[in-house]
């Protein structure tokens, strides 16, 4: 099954062939489950990108089997598959992109249900009881039953979304296993890195440790595995960040789509795999999008707190209003802040050094950072505990630790003449409670331990992952 939503490649091809795609907007499929969804402005555009298993193409027409066969996908098991959904947030100033990755296993609270389930049975769930319903009232047309039960599905995804993010959705956009498979090949592969050798039949990946390039079969099995991975389908989100970050990096700084003859390509292979919202204004939209270059485009996780064993199997235990907090400090505030005097984020070293006693608040902090646009970024634990949190910087570093220290909520700041030149050093201690800050879950005998915060992954190089 595809694990994998690279329509976000919708959202950074059109920064630079906007004209182009707004040309061909009416080639595509569009959806209107969001005809009823209106948001209020809130300075910026929110899209969730969503990638299916579907053996359907984006008008509803099956598959060729030799099609599939190319694919190496196999027979579905059972019915359709959401395993990728992100939220991508890109300001009205189009000044950089943060993408949220949502794992498929988070249980969460569905709209209109009394009970909880996995995300990727949101969607599923939907379109199955509106298919249900449709062939009880007559509908014997099956491509019918299939787009409209379909737009029954992505209204009720969307909606679980915006109840889990706190973010609205302005925009929807999904890719099939044929787009993702055509849209490798069309660009001529995307450069990833593994830490480790991977040797996996259920996917097919089967790769040496290092640096490679993938398309086609491939790039299917580096975004699908999940066994064999320390962190089973965490580490699979973080392949599809990383891999989505490979296809940023190449489309916006190498030139990728200054061929004519590969950008027909490009658009060719996802007009019959793509589906969009009706109502959305894609020239518009490449404007807002100008700004953006490769390495401003940040991948994240939502928060986890572990494993936990439900009535529909295995899942991962979310706190939903520390989800809604992790995404606010992330994006930070609604209105625009004066900007600052002092260097701009990307040009300050900053070391994040946890002396709170909470595991991962160093690496939480790190990517709230990642997000508004530091790149220069460690983080680690400090050597002893610290009474009260505050920004500390070496010889000339007075401006940058500024910066940080207003990013942060206001923190103190002081000298240290211990640290390298201009650098930062941000010490985090149990009266931290500025954005990032990570509140201990409560000891639970149904969950296994949280995983560890990640850093956010930048389309800036090409970064080594599991």
């Amino acid at each position: 099954m595809l694990r994998i939503v690279v329509t976000v490649m919708s959202v950074l091809v059109l920064a630079v062939s906007g004209t182009a795609w707004a040309a061909l907007s009416g080639s595509f499929a569009t959806s209107g489950a969001l005809s009823k969804k209106g948001t209020a402005a809130d300075g910026a555009t929110d899209v969730l990108l969503v990638g299916t298993d579907s053996r359907n193409d984006a008008q509803g027409n099956p598959l060729p089997r030799d099609v599939l066969a190319q694919l190496d996908a196999g027979t579905a098991d059972g019915e359709l598959n959401t395993d990728s959904m992100i939220l991508v947030r890109v300001p009205n100033d189009g000044s950089r992109a943060v993408a949220f990755s949502l794992p498929r296993d988070s249980y969460v609270s569905i709209p209109g249900q009394f009970s909880k389930g996995k995300l990727n049975s949101v969607y599923p769930g939907a379109k199955a009881a509106m298919a249900q319903q449709l062939v009880a009232g007559g509908d014997s047309d099956p491509r019918d039953v299939d787009v409209r039960s379909s737009e029954a599905g992505r209204a009720a995804l969307i909606e679980t979304v915006q109840e889990l993010t706190g973010i609205g959705v302005d925009h929807y956009a999904e890719i099939n296993l044929l787009g993702f498979f055509n849209l490798t090949n069309a660009i001529g592969g995307v450069d990833v890195c593994l830490k480790n050798a991977v040797d996996d039949d259920f996917s097919g990946a089967h790769f040496a440790a290092g640096p490679r390039s993938v398309e086609g079969r491939d790039a299917l099995a580096f975004v699908r595995q999940r066994h064999g991975l320390p962190l089973g389908d965490l580490d699979r989100v973080r392949r599809q960040q990383a891999f989505l970050a490979g296809l940023s990096h190449k489309v916006l700084s190498a030139g990728t789509l200054a061929d004519p003859i590969t950008l027909g390509r490009l658009l060719d292979s996802v007009k019959q795999s793509v589906v969009l919202d009706g109502g959305w204004d894609l020239l518009g939209f490449a404007q807002q999008m100008q700004g953006v270059s490769g390495g401003a485009v940040t991948f994240m996780t939502i928060p986890t707190e572990g494993g936990l064993s439900t009535s529909v199997g295995d899942a991962l235990k979310v706190n939903e209003s520390e989800v809604k907090q992790f995404v606010s400090d992330a994006i930070g505030p609604k209105d625009a802040p004066v900007v600052p005097t002092g260097p701009a984020p990307a040009q300050i070293p900053v070391d994040v050094r946890n002396a709170s006693g909470t595991g991962g608040a160093a690496a939480r902090v790190v990517q709230i950072l990642g997000a508004q646009g530091y790149t220069q970024l460690r983080s680690g634990n400090a050597e002893q505990t610290a009474s009260s949190s505050a920004v500390l910087f070496g010889p000339g570093g007075d401006a940058g630790a500024g910066v940080v220290a207003r990013a942060l909520g206001g923190l103190p700041t002081r000298p240290d003449a211990t640290l390298p030149a201009s650098s930062v050093r941000v010490l985090l201690a149990p009266d931290y409670r500025g954005p990032g800050a990570v509140t201990a879950p409560a000891d639970s005998a149904d969950s296994a331990p949280p995983p560890p915060p990640q850093p956010p992954i930048t389309a800036d190089g090409i970064p080594c992952v599991n």
